[in-house]
């Protein structure tokens, strides 16, 4: 699978679909998925806030598409959270489950059906004018964990980043992060930052920035000692 972060950033959270609930869950393709299927997705974030779904047949990509659009950051960042509690791991469990198409009487010892997939979560928080896009591709169980586990941590730096206005949240009157998760040896958020200047009335212009962190180093990240690159 290939993934790069020229891809053009898709904000679900600006949906239509969010007008009817707090949460939307899109799947893509059309042929990869039941409908039986996204009801069973639906119920499982119903359990955190009022939600809704679709399948979408539009034109992507190759993999199977998984696209959750929250309304707030206060609800992505309780869901985040619960994501990384042992209170949670029966939820984390079933749609790890769904995400690996793996149906409820699917054999433990037959060989793990292949699937080649992308998650992704996006939310708008208006209070920053801060979009946000987290996205990561996975083929079996330990990368969704990999993904999950380190949501909760990436997002708290993000968020706090931009609530201090630290570089490049310094100057901007918008900002449209795109975090894409690296899954190696040593797995790697890869996070662009496009910020939006307005210059005077009539004219503006954007400035792109792009940084890399080590999941291993999330919970103590030293955000002013990140070395950004413009793009």
């Amino acid at each position: 699978m290939e993934y790069s972060m020229d891809d053009e950033i898709i904000f679900m959270g600006e949906s239509k679909h969010l007008k009817e609930a707090k949460i939307n869950v899109d799947l893509w393709h059309s042929t990869n998925w039941s409908q039986k299927e996204l009801q069973e997705f639906i119920d499982l974030f119903q359990e955190f806030e009022p939600t809704t779904g679709q399948i979408s047949s539009d034109e992507r990509g190759l993999e199977i598409q998984i696209t959750i659009a929250v309304i707030s950051s206060a609800i992505i960042a309780g869901f985040f959270n619960r994501l990384g509690s042992d209170l949670y791991e029966f939820s984390k469990a079933k749609l790890k489950s769904l995400l690996l198409k793996q149906s409820s009487n699917h054999d433990i010892t037959a060989p793990a059906p292949e699937v080649e997939g992308r998650l992704s979560f996006t939310y708008y928080e208006s209070e920053m004018n801060l979009k946000v896009f987290y996205t990561g591709l996975y083929s079996i169980e330990s990368e969704l964990d990999t993904f999950l586990s380190s949501l909760h941590f990436m997002d708290n730096l993000i968020r706090g980043a931009c609530r201090t206005q630290l570089f490049p949240f310094d100057k901007g009157r918008s900002y449209d992060v795109k975090a894409f998760l690296e899954i190696s040896k040593y797995p790697t958020w890869s996070v662009r930052i496009l910020r939006n200047i307005k210059k005077d009335e009539h004219l503006g212009f954007k400035e792109s920035f792009q940084a890399q962190f080590n999941i291993k180093e999330l919970k103590s990240s030293n955000w002013e000692r990140i070395e950004w690159i413009r793009t």
